[in-house]
């Protein structure tokens, strides 16, 4: 096993133990937030998408059902029919 694999997996389990979770699911949830970000300024779905690590509109919305449940088109509606309570 090489040198660099040893340290990618103690830094792994660091990570891990340190914050209780893994680092992908780590990365996830800051792109997920960074994505709520731009979709509340109004980007368009494509840019959230890249900025966001997606090279498509459509991995970025599976991922995020995936992840809340919801596309990201409904999430935003919800938003919306909350913002005018």
């Amino acid at each position: 096993m090489g040198r660099a694999h040893r340290r990618a997996r103690t830094l792994a389990r660091l990570f891990e133990s340190e914050l209780k979770t893994s680092f992908g699911h780590w990365r996830q949830q800051l792109r997920l937030a960074h994505a709520v970000d731009l979709m509340c300024r109004g980007k368009p779905l494509a840019h959230v998408a890249a900025e966001t690590g997606y090279a498509h509109a459509g991995a970025f919305s599976t991922m995020f059902r995936r992840a809340l449940g919801q596309t990201p088109r409904d999430f935003m509606a919800q938003r919306r029919a909350g913002a005018g309570d």
